[in-house]
């Protein structure tokens, strides 16, 4: 009988420390964490050009709980920027149960939420991961994303505008305040975000696609032309582009260019631009072509003065 009870003891004993141990290595983990402790600077943007993927995605498979919360963190961050969406909510689950006082477990699931048009939810993490930290700019771009998504314009733009103010130089708000600017009709402060953006990011497409068009819309051809060369190799608006580049390139006067990219214009967008513009562009390329005759032979044309001095 006293055996049985030392037994039981020393059982109670065991569970009561196993307990305690627990617990301790939990507040261990929450106290590595404590926002005091997070470099938010550190943690790049995924769509910039600076960013690269430091771990891979796979990682998120193995056990998690032997990696330090930064590495947790790249980890994560690279499935995002591989749009690898069932891994990365994995290892925001495991964030959020695992490091309490760190907000990226809400911040990653925002994106898992959102990739799954489930926008509403995607912004309430967001607003919970900003409640843990109002002051890091890439949570308050994030929600302005959200935001657009969901149509409500002007919460997007002041997110954004946040982001910015607490760091200018996150591209992604630039970008998106260009875009929402030019929805707007606003082409000078569309521009300059645009610009800042590309000073960010060379050679990014989404930006280069908003300089071509506000420089159109704008009519400033020579620069849309310069933009929509850039672009032209994108073959989801390669006919728009053909257009736009027809028709800078008319209003510079250079027929013979602009010939040569309205013949570019597949047939059923040939037939769309009639329904929709009225423009005949078989027509218009006739008119041009003969215009173009004109000119050439006129060129061909001896002058007066040749003729008297021949005479």
């Amino acid at each position: 009988m006293i055996k049985l009870y030392t037994l039981i003891f020393t059982t109670i004993i065991l569970t009561s420390c196993a307990s305690n141990n627990k617990k301790i290595v939990s507040e261990h983990n929450e106290s590595k964490t404590t926002n005091k402790n997070i470099d938010f600077n550190k943690i790049l943007q995924v769509n910039t050009l600076k960013f690269k993927a430091k771990e891979k995605c796979t990682e998120a498979n193995k056990d998690l709980s032997k990696f330090t919360w930064q590495k947790t963190v790249n980890i994560a961050n690279t499935c995002l920027y591989n749009k690898e969406y069932n891994q990365l909510i994995s290892i925001a689950n495991f964030l959020s149960n695992n490091y309490k006082n760190n907000p990226f477990g809400a911040y990653f699931k925002s994106y898992y939420f959102m990739s799954k048009n489930l926008n509403l939810k995607a912004l309430w993490l967001i607003d919970s991961t900003i409640e843990k930290n109002s002051d890091v700019g890439l949570f308050h771009y994030q929600k302005a994303i959200i935001l657009n998504k969901l149509k409500y314009t002007g919460a997007a733009k002041a997110s954004a505008q946040k982001a910015l103010t607490l760091n200018n130089n996150n591209f992604g708000g630039h970008l998106l305040l260009g875009q929402l600017e030019l929805q707007a009709g606003n082409h000078k402060l569309a521009l300059d975000h645009a610009k800042v953006a590309e000073k960010l990011f060379k050679n990014n497409l989404a930006v280069e696609t908003l300089l071509a068009d506000l420089f159109f819309i704008t009519k400033d051809y020579k620069n849309a032309i310069i933009y929509l060369e850039k672009i032209k190799k994108s073959n989801s608006v390669k006919n728009e582009i053909n257009f736009k580049l027809a028709y800078s390139f008319e209003e510079l006067e250079n027929k013979k260019m602009s010939i040569l990219y309205y013949k570019k214009i597949e047939a059923i967008k040939k037939s769309n631009l009639l329904s929709v513009y009225g423009l005949d562009v078989n027509e218009k390329i006739k008119e041009m072509e003969v215009e173009v005759a004109k000119v050439y032979s006129k060129k061909r044309q001896p002058s007066n003065k040749k003729i008297k001095d021949g005479e």
